[in-house]
């Protein structure tokens, strides 16, 4: 199959994640344009991309809704690497303190993003609109 990009961990980690939406009839976008290597420790780099799509699969699956997507874009613009990622959500998606609240999530995962970007003075957003959840995490580059 065709590769993602051409950074062997953010590849690996998405190819995995796609094909687990794409069993669940989830329609996955992606568009990456980062380079083959980075400044970001590889487990720091996983760790913010698997956990937002695990959100995003299970807010898609917890939509119950008959179109589910997930769109995820990751750039490189000089020193930062800007990563965003819409998916299909419940209506009722709650954010509490500018953090998705949801039933029977321990928080552990959004924690883990923002702790990871804070470690390379990034910055994170999380947002509800018209049943679609944004994740946006903003990563400085080391120099």
């Amino acid at each position: 199959e065709e590769p993602i990009c051409r950074n062997t961990a953010v590849n690996s980690i998405l190819s995995v994640y796609g094909r687990y939406a794409g069993n669940e009839k989830i329609c996955v976008n992606m568009d990456v344009a980062i380079a083959d290597s980075l400044k970001i420790r590889d487990i720091d780099l996983v760790a913010i991309l698997a956990n937002i799509f695990e959100y995003a699969i299970s807010g898609c699956l917890g939509s119950r809704k008959q179109q589910q997507e997930i769109d995820i874009r990751i750039a490189q613009k000089g020193h930062k690497i800007v990563i965003r990622c819409r998916n299909t959500c419940a209506e009722q998606m709650r954010l509490h303190k500018g953090v998705p609240v949801m039933d029977g999530d321990s928080g552990l995962g959004i924690a883990s993003i923002v702790k990871t970007a804070a470690r390379y003075e990034g910055e994170t957003e999380f947002s509800g609109e018209n049943g679609m959840f944004v994740a946006r995490v903003l990563l400085n580059l080391p120099a």
